[in-house]
């Protein structure tokens, strides 16, 4: 599917939405970072339902947010392994020596489990062969996800590259691109479930990084939004808690200039947008309690 017939098929958004899943969503008010992080984390999964029937047993991967290169600097239960992935920029290399680079100790967070695994999804690394996965906020972070030696801007044409140095933005930014031809192009929609939980006790405004929208776009909304199976259900639970409207069209606030990928998620039946059709949970269970404006935001 090419990206035009991806973004004409979002004029089914209304019927599709008839069908679309719902999960429910949680948001509490977190001012800073809690000392006992396991038991506050462990009780806000809680709200929504609970992680036990997602990890038991299985593969847990968890996608940090490494957002830009190292020097842009800035002020599970029962799970049998544990994946740390990212996609590394400029780098098909281990994510170990990145990390590194970018000040953390990797030494410390390899001592807390011997299933503690790390991948640089950039390239194929420790793997035999890819596998499919399923606002910037947890929909937006699984971007990452991409292989850059498949989608990236010099990934081969016939061939993946595993030696990558760019980023996904022709492929997936612009569309400019189709990826490597001898790799999948669109994804299992049956791997799509896995938690989300959203960090928004310390935040940014006007960009993804302060590089972007300037010093000043350091915010502190005190605010942590945790989901188990839906991602467009949680951003959707988000978006509100900034003010800003989940089922808003194009030109207006945030997606003035974009297309809002929410809406395109729940086109595709993925989920809802609908905060009628969402149980929230949490802070007395208002989105009002815990919400923090955003520039340009309307609250709903």
């Amino acid at each position: 599917m090419t990206r035009r017939e991806l973004l004409a098929n979002a004029t089914a958004a209304v019927a599709a939405t008839k069908l679309a899943s719902t999960a429910p969503g949680a948001i509490t008010k977190v001012p800073a970072y809690p000392e006992d992080r396991t038991a506050t984390f462990g009780r806000m999964f809680d709200q929504p339902g609970g992680l036990a029937k997602l990890v038991n047993n299985k593969t847990v991967t968890i996608k940090l947010n490494l957002t830009g290169a190292p020097a842009l600097w800035f002020q599970g239960t029962g799970a049998k392994r544990i994946r740390l992935v990212e996609s590394c920029q400029g780098t098909g290399g281990p994510m170990e020596e990145y990390m590194l680079d970018s000040g953390w100790n990797v030494r410390q967070l390899k001592s807390l489990s011997k299933a503690l695994e790390f991948e640089n999804t950039n390239a194929m690394g420790s793997g035999s062969k890819y596998a499919r996965s399923g606002v910037t906020l947890s929909m937006k972070n699984c971007f990452g996800n991409t292989a850059a030696s498949i989608y990236g801007d010099d990934a081969g044409l016939n061939h993946a590259n595993e030696s990558p140095t760019w980023g996904c933005g022709d492929v997936c930014h612009f569309g400019k691109r189709q990826p490597s031809k001898d790799r999948p192009v669109e994804n299992d929609a049956a791997s799509r479930r896995f938690a989300e939980f959203i960090d928004g006790i310390e935040s940014m405004v006007a960009g993804e990084r302060p590089q972007v929208g300037g010093q000043r776009s350091y915010v502190r909304p005190g605010v942590l939004v945790p989901g188990t199976t839906n991602a467009v259900t949680t951003d959707s639970v988000a978006t509100a808690g900034m003010g800003y409207g989940p089922r808003a069209g194009r030109s207006v606030a945030p997606f003035d200039k974009c297309d809002n990928l929410l809406l395109l998620a729940e086109a595709h039946g993925i989920g809802t947008t609908d905060l009628k059709r969402i149980e929230v949970r949490g802070v007395s269970t208002l989105i009002s309690d815990a919400r923090f404006l955003f520039p340009g935001s309307k609250p709903v």
